[in-house]
């Protein structure tokens, strides 16, 4: 082969390569600026916050409501103010929040103060049967101190009643229903 051939041969394969290379550059899927990168990091941890979280089954004591007014030691109406921690521990979660007092029915809380509190439950498993409070939600809590000293729903679920503004009582997650003066409704 002359060199002329050769010479034609190896620049048309060089021409072929590196126009597939940069065709191959240009059709990248990339980021194009830093805000492109940041929103591609934001859509991921969209994605991995919306994934779905671990439901767990428990099985909590059934109490009727004047067991539940006996058991605690605490029995306030309130509002859960803000989420302080959301952790497992021994492989069970919990939910820590700091809650504020309206009302103290039983027990040594002050009202217009806030206390904490912690409810089974957190951001990442939570219990079917009792789903984790709302901040800025009232609720009726029956309470009591737990072997750690912290303040803890007096049976899980059974201890705990949303406040049903259409209605304007407080409802447990079983259908109880009781008033701000803690009868039955």
């Amino acid at each position: 082969m002359n060199k002329k051939k050769c010479y034609a041969l190896l620049s048309g394969s060089t021409a072929i390569i590196l126009s597939i290379g940069i065709w191959s550059y240009s059709t990248m899927d990339r980021p194009t600026s830093y805000a492109s990168e940041q929103h591609q990091k934001k859509e991921i941890l969209h994605q991995i916050e919306a994934a779905p979280k671990r439901e767990i089954t428990g099985i909590f004591p059934s109490y009727t409501l004047e067991e539940l007014k006996e058991k605690a030691t605490l029995i306030v109406v309130g509002t859960p103010t803000k989420i302080l921690d959301s952790y497992e521990k021994q492989h069970a979660p919990f939910t820590k929040y700091k809650f504020h007092l309206s009302k103290v029915y039983k027990g040594d809380g002050e009202e217009g103060t806030e206390i904490e509190l912690l409810q089974d439950g957190n951001k990442d498993a939570s219990y079917n049967v009792h789903p984790l409070m709302e901040v800025g939600e009232k609720y009726i809590l029956f309470l009591k101190r737990s072997s750690t000293g912290a303040l803890i729903m007096v049976g899980g679920p059974a201890a705990k009643y949303e406040y049903n503004k259409e209605e304007k009582v407080f409802e447990s997650i079983d259908g109880g229903r009781i008033d701000e003066h803690l009868e039955r409704k």
